[in-house]
C-alpha cells in the first residue's frame, strides 16, 4: 500500500501467535534480518508492517524500516494500516499498539484516513555547522529546519542539502525534514528519513514535525496543508490531540499475489 507516495507492504499476522522470525523462517530465510531486507529491498518498499496479536488495542504492529531497523511510529503507514483493516474487518475506528504508544485511528472516506498522532515532545534545539536546529519527536524524533528558497523547493533541497541532512542525521540520529511557508497554513515539506537513508516521498511524523513547529513559530491554529513530494496531507489539533489525515491506495503492481511470490519462491 501507499501513503501519499510512502510505499509499504502489509502482512496480515494477526491470527499466528509465533514470533516473526519463525514465521519468517518457515518461508526459508535464515533469520528475520534476511527476511526482512529481501521483502523490502525486493519490493522497492519504504517499509514492512507486520500486524500482530496484542492484549492493547484491536491489535498491534512490528514496523520496519526498508534497511531492517525497527521504527517506533510511521504516520504513512499507520493512516494505510486503517484502510487495510476496514477492508478486511469493515471497521471504521481501530486502535493499535506501536513502539510508539497506541494509535488511533478513523476510516474518513474510500482512501482517505485519519489518525491521532502522539503529541509533540520538545528536546533542545542543536547546533550543526554554524547552524541552530529545532528537534522534536512526533513517535520519531526529527531535526526540523525552516527554509525559503523559492521555486523548485523539493529539487533544491535534494540537490543541495543532502549532505548536510546526513550529517545532521549521523550526529543526532534523527530524521531531518525541511520546511518552507507557501501561504498562511500551507507548507512544502520534505524529510530525510532514517532506514532509508535518503530523502523519500513522504514522511508522516516528518509532516507532523514541520506543522507543530510552524505553529509553535506563528501561532497559527488552524488545519495545515502541507505538499510533500508524493502527494498532500493535512495536520491539526482538535480537543488537545494531533491528527494526521491524507489519502492512501493500494499498489497493484507491488501487491500483486503472483509477482510477489514469485519473488518469495526466487529466494527459497
Amino acid at each position: 500500500m501507499e501513503g501519499t507516495g510512502n510505499s509499504f507492504l502489509i502482512f496480515d499476522l494477526r491470527s499466528k501467535p509465533g514470533s516473526l522470525e519463525s514465521w519468517l523462517k518457515s518461508w526459508g530465510f535464515k533469520n528475520q534480518k534476511e527476511g526482512l531486507l529481501f521483502l523490502a529491498q525486493k519490493q522497492d518498499v519504504d517499509g514492512l508492517v507486520f500486524l500482530r496479536p496484542s492484549s492493547k488495542g484491536d491489535f498491534g504492529w512490528e514496523f520496519f524500516n526498508r534497511d531492517g531497523s525497527v521504527a517506533e511510529m510511521c504516520g504513512n503507514a499507520a493512516r494505510c494500516v486503517v484502510q487495510f483493516i476496514y477492508d478486511q474487518d469493515q471497521k471504521k475506528e481501530v486502535s493499535f499498539q506501536t513502539e510508539a504508544g497506541l494509535v488511533h485511528g478513523r476510516h474518513l472516506s474510500e482512501g482517505y484516513v485519519e489518525v491521532e498522532m502522539p503529541l509533540p515532545q520538545w528536546r533542545s534545539a542543536t547546533n550543526y555547522m554554524g547552524e541552530s536546529v529545532r528537534q522534536v519527536v512526533v513517535g520519531v524524533p526529527h531535526g526540523v529546519k525552516r527554509l525559503s528558497l523559492g521555486k523548485d523547493f523539493f529539487r533544491k533541497v535534494q540537490n543541495d542539502k543532502k549532505n548536510w541532512a546526513q550529517g545532521l542525521r549521523a550526529q543526532e540520529n534523527v530524521n531531518v525534514t525541511f520546511f518552507q511557508e507557501e501561504a498562511a497554513g500551507s507548507l512544502k515539506a520534505i524529510s530525510f528519513e532514517r532506514g532509508v537513508e535518503d530523502f523519500t516521498k513522504a514522511c508522516g511524523t516528518g509532516a507532523c514535525a514541520a506543522a507543530v513547529s510552524y505553529m509553535e513559530d506563528s501561532g497559527f491554529l488552524g488545519k495545515v496543508s502541507l505538499q510533500l513530494p508524493g502527494g498532500s496531507v493535512v495536520v491539526y489539533y482538535r480537543e488537545g490531540k494531533l491528527f494526521l489525515e491524507g489519502p492512501v491506495c493500494y499498489i497493484q503492481e507491488k501487491m500483486g499475489k503472483e509477482n510477489f511470490f514469485n519473488n518469495l519462491e526466487a529466494k527459497t
